[in-house]
C-alpha cells in the first residue's frame, strides 16, 4: 500500500494565514468553564494601572473560536465615579481580530494611573463566558486584576455589584494594551487541512499567532520517546487540550501544528493552552466536536490554495491535480485523474478505527475505518477500497477512492460520508 510523501504532507500542513498581532491582552482567565445565562448581563471586572497604559483595542471572549453570534459592546468606566471613558462594539461573526481567545476592535485611549472597570454587554445566551477561572495571568506588569464586577442589566451601565477582592470570576469583555509585542500570542487556530474552525480528537490543528516558538522544525525519529511515543513538546513548545498534553508536530515562531488527544469531552468553551520558551502559557478556547473530518489540500501560494485534494494515481504514485498547479513547477507535477482509475487521498479527524489505535503512538500499522465510509466524487457514488490509518504517518487517514466512470471532465466535488459526518468539500479534477 503507497502511502504520502512527505513533501505533500508538508504542502498541506504549513500553510500560514495568521494575522499578526503586535499587543498583547491585560488579562487572560485561567481555568474556568464556558457557561450561559439566559438573563441580560453587564459583565465584567475591576482593575487598577499602576503606571499609564494605551488601550490598543476592547475585546470580547469568543469561546468557540469561530466567531461571535451576537455584538457585544464593550467599555472602561472610572471605578469611583463611573464615567465611560472609551468604548466600541465587538462585532457578531469573525472579523474582528483573533488574540487568544477573544475577538478585538481597535481603539486608541491613555489610561492614567488608576483604578477602573471594564464591562461587556451580554444581551442573550447566544454567547458563552468563562466562569469561575481559577485564577488570571496578566499581560502587563503595570496592569493589576481586582475582582469581578457585574450586574444584571439591559443597559450599558458600569456594574455595581462588589464581588469578594481578588475573586477570579467571570470573564466576557477584555482589553490590549499598546506595545507589548514581546509575548506569544495565539491569532487563530484552524484544523490543518480545511483551515476552519472544526476540531475533534485526535485531529492535526494548525496554531498561529507571534513568538510560539524559537526555533522552525518539524519532528524528527530522536523526539519521538523510545522510538514510538509522539513528542508532546518540540524545543520547549507544549499544549494541552482540555488539560490533555496535545502532540507537537511542528513549531515556528508563527505557527505550531498539534496532534489533539483523544478527547471524550465534547462541546464549547474547551480551552487550548500553549506553553512556549518565549513567555508565559498563552490560551484560546475552541468547540471539540465527536468528528471533524477533512483531506488536505494543495497549497500553492495562488487563488488556488486550499481549494485542490491532495492526493496521488494509484497506479504511478505522481500526483492528481490540474495541470499548472504549481506555477513554478514542470505542468505535469499534477496531472487530472481518469474516470475508472483509484486516487489516493489523505486526511484527519475522521474517528476511531477497529481495532483501535494505541494513544500517542506512531501509526504501527493499518487501522481501518470500520464501517468503511461512503464517498462522492461529482455528486456520483464513488467505491471507497480502502479508508484507515497507514504506518508511519501518525493520524494521518489514508482513502484509496475509485473514480465513478460516468463523471464528466472539469472540477469536482468529492465528499466522503463517516458516521453521518460529511468531510469539508474539496475538488478534484478529471480528465478522459
Amino acid at each position: 500500500m503507497r502511502y504520502m510523501r512527505a513533501t505533500a504532507l508538508t504542502y498541506a500542513l504549513l500553510f500560514c494565514a495568521a494575522v499578526c498581532y503586535a499587543d498583547n491582552l491585560a488579562m487572560t482567565p485561567v481555568g474556568g468553564t464556558a457557561g450561559t445565562d439566559t438573563r441580560p448581563f453587564m459583565i465584567g471586572w475591576e482593575f487598577s494601572t499602576s503606571a499609564t497604559v494605551t488601550v490598543s483595542g476592547l475585546a470580547y471572549l469568543d469561546t468557540t473560536g469561530a466567531g461571535l453570534n451576537e455584538a457585544h459592546t464593550v467599555g472602561i468606566f472610572n471605578a469611583s465615579s463611573g464615567t465611560l471613558l472609551v468604548s466600541a462594539t465587538v462585532p457578531a461573526g469573525a472579523s474582528a481580530t483573533y488574540l487568544n481567545g477573544f475577538r478585538v476592535v481597535p481603539v486608541s485611549y491613555t489610561l492614567p494611573a488608576g483604578t477602573y472597570v471594564i464591562g461587556g454587554q451580554k444581551n442573550t445566551s447566544a454567547d458563552s463566558s468563562i466562569e469561575a477561572a481559577s485564577s488570571v495571568s496578566s499581560g502587563s506588569s503595570a496592569v493589576q486584576y481586582i475582582q469581578e464586577r457585574e450586574l444584571q442589566t439591559s443597559s450599558f451601565t458600569m456594574p455595581t455589584t462588589n464581588f469578594q477582592p481578588n475573586e477570579a470570576g467571570s470573564f466576557g469583555p477584555d482589553f490590549t494594551i499598546a506595545g507589548a509585542s514581546g509575548s506569544p500570542s495565539i491569532t487563530s487556530l484552524s484544523n490543518s487541512a480545511s483551515y476552519q474552525p472544526s476540531f475533534a480528537g485526535n485531529t492535526y490543528i494548525s496554531v498561529y499567532g507571534t513568538n510560539l516558538a524559537v526555533t522552525t522544525r518539524t519532528w524528527q525519529a530522536s523526539d519521538f520517546k523510545n522510538g514510538t511515543n509522539l513528542p508532546i513538546s518540540l524545543d520547549g513548545v507544549s499544549a494541552t487540550v482540555n488539560g490533555v498534553s496535545a502532540y507537537v508536530e511542528y513549531v515556528s515562531p508563527g505557527q505550531i501544528n498539534l496532534i489533539t488527544p483523544n478527547l471524550p469531552q465534547t462541546g464549547t468553551g474547551i480551552p487550548v493552552v500553549v506553553t512556549t520558551p518565549a513567555g508565559p502559557t498563552v490560551s484560546s478556547w475552541v468547540t471539540i466536536q465527536p468528528i471533524s473530518p477533512a483531506f488536505f489540500t494543495w497549497i500553492t501560494n495562488t487563488p488556488d490554495s486550499g481549494k485542490y485534494l491532495v492526493a496521488q494515481h494509484a497506479a504511478s504514485y505522481t500526483n492528481v491535480g490540474k495541470t499548472g498547479l504549481y506555477p513554478n513547477s514542470p505542468p505535469n507535477f499534477t496531472t487530472p485523474a481518469v474516470p475508472g482509475e483509484t486516487i489516493i487521498l489523505y486526511g484527519t479527524g475522521f474517528g476511531a478505527t477497529s481495532p483501535a489505535i494505541a494513544q500517542g503512538i506512531i501509526t504501527d500499522k493499518i487501522y481501518p475505518l470500520s464501517p468503511t465510509p461512503t464517498a462522492t466524487i461529482g455528486g456520483l457514488p464513488a467505491q471507497v477500497t480502502f479508508a484507515g490509518l497507514v504506518p508511519p504517518l501518525s493520524q494521518v487517514y489514508q482513502f484509496n477512492i475509485t473514480v465513478p466512470a460516468s463523471v464528466p471532465n472539469g472540477d469536482q466535488t468529492l465528499l466522503v460520508t463517516v458516521g453521518g459526518v460529511k468531510s469539508v468539500p474539496g475538488l478534484i479534477t478529471i480528465h478522459n
